[in-house]
């Protein structure tokens, strides 16, 4: 399924359990990630609680794949039983971007991408 956001930009949600957003952007350009944040869905979450180790994993990259468990071992479960979702935003050059996992995204995959199309 592929859906239009604002911007040119593109998101298509995977087989995998990820999704990876695509838009329009210069050849070169890399992932620099702004905030991320692992249990958005909890209201006990720090917002940007996971941007730390999302940027270490992804910062300067054309592409990612980012493994949300990473950010669920740093962080820890701080809502027992509920199925957490993850959700980033990150720039390639000037176009902001955004990645949404589904919950439980423990054990799945988050993609940036400032590749292009």
């Amino acid at each position: 399924m592929k859906s239009k956001l604002g911007l040119g930009i593109a998101c298509i949600v995977l087989a995998v359990g990820g999704v990876r957003c695509e838009g329009q952007q210069s050849a070169g350009t890399t992932i620099s990630v702004s905030t991320a944040t692992y249990g958005s869905n909890c209201d006990k979450a720090v917002p940007g609680n996971a941007t730390s180790v999302a940027k270490s994993e992804c910062d300067g990259k054309q592409t990612c794949s980012f493994p949300v468990q990473d950010a669920a071992g740093t962080i820890g479960d701080q809502c027992v039983g509920l199925e957490k979702t993850f959700d980033a935003t990150y720039l390639c050059g000037s176009i902001e971007k955004t990645v949404h996992v589904p919950g439980p995204s423990e054990k799945k995959t988050a993609l940036f991408s400032c590749a292009e199309n």
